[in-house]
């Protein structure tokens, strides 16, 4: 895996260079650094989300500064690992060292840490799309994404609008909490859209064969099937239905826009996919500007979750910026962020709407075509493009 510069200069935990990392109460009098920790997957199979939070750091600092007045902006960081329990360690370590705010990527991750952060009122931004994680009143918590409640409702009637006539639906998801989220909602949506899917199943995280559930599907005799995993999860899910003879059209979530689903599923498997996903390269001019920014910097193309941290760190250093006193402390930066407004972001202007979600919803299906990613249409906002 190639080590980013933010990478290389937190390997110890904390970046001193570059800053941020939060306090509950300014340190040094208030000319300490601010700080802001990151609870992300360092290592294990979800390593390639903190190689791309670090990246994204790295292209927002260097665009719009690490200042909030004379006090520097400190990352520190722990990691969670895309597991729970981990996550939970990850979380009390950064949160000892005092941030205005904490970044977590997994649903799982995030659910895990919210009893943490919540006590010690210190805001949650996070990259994860279970939809329950924002309904609870929580003020303490931020998403930069378009969660699985608002995705799949619009996605499940697409598809069934690309497949005919009352095709058999199958759904197959892992039992974390981002899969848990997605069952329910992909399931409803295509319930709410008409047509129940006729075979529903699961799997375990850690699973590597997925046989059984497969079959299921293939004996149910669906032409459709909707598969969640994250990244490396629906690639194998993926190669393992063509190996069984899985006759269906398959539609991931936005994990199977990644490189990595991409490098494990293999270019002919993940031509034959769709995905929905809140961003693809070409669907703004400002996104292909952002898209070549990044591919000249670290020589890939960015996914969504790269626009998604990315996104975290333009609004979180805009709003220092704009606010000095917001790095003051943990609840100065949660009244501050909750008003940031910043134009021509990657996935559209950003703003948060009360509950801690994006204001403008997007969503875009995509597909695969000989390694290159491909817009297919945009489901939302309505009136894009």
């Amino acid at each position: 895996m190639r080590t980013s510069t933010v990478t290389k200069l937190i390997a110890g935990g904390t970046v001193t260079a570059l800053a941020l990392a939060g306090c509950g109460r300014a340190e040094s009098g208030g000319g300490g650094p601010i700080k802001v920790g990151l609870a992300a997957p360092y290592s294990g199979s979800s390593a390639y989300y903190g190689e791309w939070l670090d990246d994204a750091w790295e292209l927002a600092l260097a665009e719009f500064g690490g200042k909030a007045g004379d006090r520097k902006v400190e990352l520190t960081k722990a990691d969670a690992r895309c597991e729970p329990s981990a996550a939970v360690a990850a979380t009390r370590e950064v949160l000892s060292k005092n941030p205005i705010a904490v970044i977590t990527v997994c649903s799982g991750d995030t659910r895990a840490a919210i009893p943490l952060t919540q006590a010690k009122k210190v805001s949650i931004v996070s990259g994860s799309y279970d939809p329950s994680l924002t309904a609870e009143g929580n003020k303490y918590i931020f998403r930069t994404l378009t969660h699985d409640g608002v995705t799949n409702k619009v996605y499940a009637k697409w598809i069934l609008g690309k497949s005919g006539k009352s095709p058999r639906l199958g759904v197959l998801t892992d039992t974390t909490p981002y899969g848990k989220a997605n069952y329910e909602t992909i399931s409803a949506g295509f319930t709410e859209a008409g047509n129940a899917p006729v075979a529903k199943s699961t799997y375990e995280y850690e699973a590597t064969d997925y046989a059984g559930q497969l079959l299921a599907l293939k004996r149910a005799n669906v032409g459709v099937a909707y598969m969640e995993g994250y990244d490396l999860q629906a690639a194998r899910l993926a190669k393992q239905a063509d190996q069984l003879g899985l006759n269906a059209k398959l539609y991931f979530p936005t994990t199977a826009s990644s490189d990595t689903f991409l490098k494990t599923a293999g270019t002919q498997i993940a031509n034959k996919v769709v995905y929905s996903t809140p961003f693809l390269p070409e669907w703004s001019d400002t996104a292909r500007k952002f898209s070549k920014k990044w591919q000249d910097r670290f020589g890939y193309e960015p996914n969504a979750d790269c626009a998604s941290f990315y996104t975290m760190a333009a609004t979180m250093l805009t709003t220092l910026r704009d606010d000095p006193d917001s790095g003051s402390s943990a609840d100065a930066f949660n009244t501050a962020y909750r008003k940031v407004k910043v134009r021509a972001l990657p996935m559209g202007d950003f703003a948060f709407q009360e509950n801690g979600d994006p204001v403008n919803p997007l969503v875009i299906t995509g597909t695969w075509e000989n390694g290159k990613r491909k817009l297919v249409d945009i489901l939302l906002p309505q009136n894009a493009g």
